[in-house]
């Protein structure tokens, strides 16, 4: 018996501009998901659990028969498939590392991975040629962990995937600032990206470039002003641009008249689903306490940053894989 297991992720700055190659910074948090596998010596006794039932991870998988047709795999999501944090990428992510791991000759070690073949791959299955394809740093983040800071790599030309090659690409192994932090809060609506981006049109994502790639520095530079002002025009350039759900901008300026937030956006499309709250060091603890009180989910924060990918193998042979 094996495990895989993966870190959730949150754009910190930087979706949409990554769309087009400009920077982005990606953090991963925990909970984080994972499959429990082994091999099977029947096909008829191999499975899949808790795959999502279409999207890339299903195509890859049926695309991919010959190897995974030998095992029997479980999938576990600790976000209760409620969406968001990369659930569908972690997913691709473990079938691609099985596969590697086979063509690999099954080394007890996590297997040698090529970033830019994966995102290659991954982009091959998750883009139909439709509208924005996804930048594929979500799956790119999750095998890195962390923080992730790099400027997307440009990856469709002439409607086609073209190989991958990277420029900037920093991964930050622990949150740089002392006297703030931040919370990532559920808000319980999820725009679905992938149609999202299909039918995105007329956005300018230079000066959102720009913005990602000063926030990012201001990580590296350990500049907390820096990293506060980025947030904040970044998330008034996206409602400018009409790129923000009216509900999370309305939560967003109840929330920005706390005395303990200094700066506050949204993640992922149309910033809906996730919220990213800069806090003061020193009051973090009565944010969190009126977050409780107000019903919030906190679903990370800057005290969970984790590593990325992980392989172990389980010792106990006989372990139930439901359990």
């Amino acid at each position: 018996m094996y495990q895989l297991s993966c870190p959730s992720k949150t754009f910190l700055i930087g979706e949409y501009a990554v769309l087009d190659g400009g920077h982005g910074v990606v953090v991963s948090t925990g909970p984080r998901f994972r499959v429990d596998f082994k091999e099977v010596a029947k096909e008829e006794e191999s499975y899949v659990k808790g795959l999502s039932p279409q999207g890339p991870p299903m195509d890859f998988l049926k695309d991919n028969l010959d190897i995974f047709s030998h095992f029997a795999m479980d999938m576990h999501d600790p976000h209760e498939h409620k969406g968001g944090f990369g659930w569908s990428s972690a997913q691709f992510l473990f079938l691609y590392m099985i596969k590697e791991w086979v063509r690999q000759d099954k080394p007890d070690i996590l297997p040698k991975i090529d970033r830019a073949a994966l995102l290659e791959e991954f982009l091959a299955y998750s883009w139909d040629g439709d509208g924005w394809a996804p930048s594929g740093l979500d799956v790119l983040s999750q095998l890195e962990g962390k923080i992730l800071f790099l400027q997307s790599p440009r990856k469709i030309i002439d409607g086609k995937v073209a190989p991958i090659e990277f420029s900037e690409y920093y991964q930050i192994k622990d949150w740089p600032f002392e006297d703030i932090q931040f919370v990532l809060l559920r808000t319980g609506k999820k725009v679905a990206t992938h149609s999202h981006l299909s039918n995105l049109q007329g956005i300018r994502t230079s000066s959102l470039g720009k913005l990602a790639e000063e926030s990012g520095k201001s990580l590296l530079d350990k500049d907390e002003e820096e990293f506060i002002r980025t947030i904040n025009q970044y998330k008034n350039d996206l409602r400018e641009q009409d790129l923000v759900d009216p509900a999370s901008w309305n939560t967003q300026q109840e929330l920005m008249q706390r005395p303990e937030v200094l700066a506050i956006k949204g993640c992922g499309a149309l910033g809906a689903d996730v919220l990213l709250v800069v806090v003061v060091t020193e009051l973090l603890e009565d944010f969190l306490e009126f977050i409780e009180e107000e019903e919030f989910l906190v679903v990370g924060t800057s005290e969970t940053i984790t590593e990325g990918l992980s392989f172990s193998k389980i010792v106990e042979e006989t372990k139930d894989l439901e359990s």
